[in-house]
């Protein structure tokens, strides 16, 4: 077995540059390869980036818990990347008890969230939803920790870094195969402008492609999702200041700066892959204006801009995630669903642990039998 010098990732956004930082710093040399430019395609260069704790799933919430974390901690060392404005979440009524529960774990786990009971509670912490008839039995989750982050602006950040560390990032370099051969990993590749590499070979190759992951892995449950997204500004109310997601209605919005805000919870589309998605309806982005005019009870919203993403979706929101180890030489780590943002740094960081370690006590078995 061979000790793990040279990674091939695929995919430069944050799920693949997550990665290539995390193996940087572990001394491994990453060579990404990314179809466009760093953080500027797929979910990355579209996702509005909320980070959030609470999450009807335990497992995502886990997960969204070592997310902000691990964002409080990358935000000390590059400044900018975290914006901690909190979070409010409406929640269904038939999430109360389980919403009630999963506050507790997070009291537990130290993490500040405050449970608020009735429209007045949740008036007092977001005073833009006074005009709005919230039902009598309205509860809410109130996150001052949460906020969002920029993960166009991250990519760039964590790529410079991994780069300073040995990194190479190939971008607009289209992988077109992959093959493992004995030991090693070859790699083919298009540039732009029909260049062709010779086939590149590494110790190991990690898969984190987001949607497009599907054209090299065709027989998973993958399927790729549009995220439609408006940017909006309200007329003479102030502006929103806190990150707030409505789960009676499905939206959310998110402050940008200006007193701008992004809306979203329109409708999606389902394809098998990216090229497949078709132009987006004006409806659709109308569907989000919408949706913002009935969390906020307010007609005055002029559209600003319309944004179209997508990302790789899994049925249950899970991740597809394959760690390297002594016996697999590919590794996968990607479908994170719309909600990666949350938690892919803590996750890369955990994946490359992980990886390295089990590498490693195979090489200690191996020379110990020697």
């Amino acid at each position: 077995m061979q000790p793990l010098n040279r990674l091939a990732i695929i995919g430069g956004g944050l799920a693949g540059i997550s990665l290539a930082y995390e193996f940087s710093q572990r001394g491994v040399l990453c060579t990404v390869f990314e179809a466009e430019s760093c953080g500027g395609a797929g979910a990355s260069t579209m996702s509005r980036g909320i980070v959030r704790v609470y999450d009807p799933d335990p497992w995502l919430m886990r997960q969204a818990l070592q997310g902000l974390r691990r964002w409080q901690q990358l935000n000390k060392g590059f400044p900018g990347l975290f914006v901690q404005c909190g979070c409010l979440y409406l929640l269904k009524a038939e999430q109360t008890t389980t919403a009630q529960a999963a506050l507790m774990q997070l009291a537990d786990a130290g993490y500040q969230a405050q449970w608020l009971n009735g429209p007045a509670d949740i008036v007092r912490c977001q005073p833009l939803l006074a005009n709005r008839a919230l039902p009598a039995d309205q509860c809410a989750i109130w996150e001052p920790e949460g906020g969002y982050v920029n993960t166009r602006l991250a990519c760039q950040v964590l790529a410079q870094w991994a780069r300073d560390q040995g990194a190479v990032i190939l971008e607009g370099c289209s992988v077109t195969a992959i093959e493992l051969q004995a030991q090693r990993v070859a790699v083919w590749a298009l540039g732009q402008g029909a260049l062709s590499f010779d086939a590149l070979s590494f110790d190991a190759l990690v898969l984190a492609g987001g949607a497009r992951s599907t054209e090299l892995l065709p027989d998973t449950d993958l399927f790729c999702r549009s995220i439609p997204l408006s940017l909006l500004q309200a007329g003479h109310q102030p502006a929103l200041a806190q990150c707030l997601i409505d789960e009676t209605c499905a939206a959310y919005l998110r402050p940008e700066l200006g007193g701008w805000f992004f809306a979203g919870g329109a409708d999606q589309i389902d394809v098998p892959h990216p090229a497949l998605l078709p132009d987006l309806e004006a409806r659709v982005f109308q569907q989000n204006q919408q949706l913002a005019v009935e969390i906020l009870a307010n007609a005055d919203l002029t559209v600003q801009g319309q944004l179209s993403g997508f990302d790789a979706y899994r049925p249950g929101f899970k991740p597809l995630i394959q760690t390297l180890s002594a016996t697999e030489s590919i590794g996968v780590f990607t479908g994170f669903s719309g909600r990666g943002a949350k938690y892919i740094p803590a996750l890369a960081q955990e994946f490359a642990a992980t990886c390295l370690q089990s590498v490693n006590e195979r090489l200690m078995t191996e020379a110990t039998h020697a």
